[in-house]
């Protein structure tokens, strides 16, 4: 009576040690799985990241830009607006001598 048992056993002992792997081989592919997915999501989070500075350095390019043609335009329309002053001057004094 003792070998069925044994081999019962034996067969018990067999099925858990396979259990046993099979679970391990699994938790090693998640694990594997888990890994390769963190580095998709570094790797696409590094993208962003270098997209992002290369659009804000692109705005900043972009901003200083329209500053100094913002400044460019003003001195235009200062000077423009100095001339006008004078040539309203100049056909003041024009229309006094003409009296």
């Amino acid at each position: 009576m003792n070998a069925p048992a044994t081999q019962t056993q034996f067969a018990a002992a067999e099925v858990e040690a396979q259990a046993h792997a099979e679970r391990e081989r699994i938790i090693a592919v998640a694990e594997n799985m888990a890994r390769d997915i963190i580095a998709e999501a570094e790797k696409a989070a590094q993208d962003i990241v270098a997209t992002a500075v290369k659009i804000k350095a692109e705005a900043d390019r972009t901003l200083e830009d329209a500053k100094s043609k913002a400044a460019c335009i003003q001195k235009r329309a200062q000077a423009a607006l100095a001339l006008a002053e004078n040539i309203a001057q100049g056909r003041r004094l024009i229309d006094a001598l003409g009296d």
